[in-house]
């Protein structure tokens, strides 16, 4: 249900499965290297931390979320959610906060340090899941989302960690996955269930 490759470990890729396992893979050998039983429904994202890369952070429809160094895979700091979790991003330019978006529209922002104390900040992104999530790799805390309800938004984060919206598109068909362009970081190509890409 979700993969994503270990940006120093270019040999490693997690993945997380409908079977509640969350498995490591060496692509070299194609051997499993590593299973973890930390959720009990389907895992359907899972991200490699983009600067500590053992860490890794899972999302469940166990309606968890949980963050693990796979060098200590017994010791799992979990969240708790309402719904399931749909998707998972790492801020690139914040590496220990994480947004974590579920299937009723919301987004909720982290510090992987103090899970237990709650979200920085909850948002209520869109009337329905929030199927697509993703970080600006070039512009410092921009974030965009896409979901069940045919819109796309782009948000930022303000220095009060406070989100408000800067952009939001009329997609006329459900989102499924976005990505912004590195090189211009001001291009976002989206997905839908058409099958087309805009």
């Amino acid at each position: 249900m979700s993969l994503s490759w270990n940006a120093t470990h270019r040999n490693v890729i997690a993945s997380g499965s409908a079977d509640t396992r969350v498995k490591l893979w060496d692509v070299n050998t194609c051997q499993c290297i590593e299973t973890l039983e930390h959720h009990t429904d389907k895992v359907q994202s899972v991200r490699w931390n983009p600067q500590e890369t053992n860490v890794l952070l899972t999302g469940s429809f166990d309606k968890t979320f949980a963050l693990l160094d796979v060098r200590s895979p017994a010791a799992v700091a979990k969240g708790n959610v309402a719904v399931d979790v749909e998707c998972l991003a790492w801020n690139p330019h914040s590496p220990q906060n994480f947004l974590v978006a579920t299937e009723d529209g919301m987004v909720k922002y982290y510090d992987a340090l103090k899970i237990s104390q709650g979200p920085i900040f909850r948002l209520g992104a869109h009337g329905s899941g929030v199927a697509a999530l993703t970080f600006s790799p070039d512009l410092p805390n921009v974030f965009a989302t896409g979901s069940d309800e045919k819109t796309v938004k782009v948000w930022e984060i303000g220095a009060d960690n406070k989100p408000s919206n800067v952009l939001s598109i009329d997609h006329q068909e459900k989102v499924f996955c976005l990505s912004f362009l590195p090189s211009e970081p001001h291009l976002l190509a989206t997905g839908g269930k058409k099958g087309k890409l805009k």
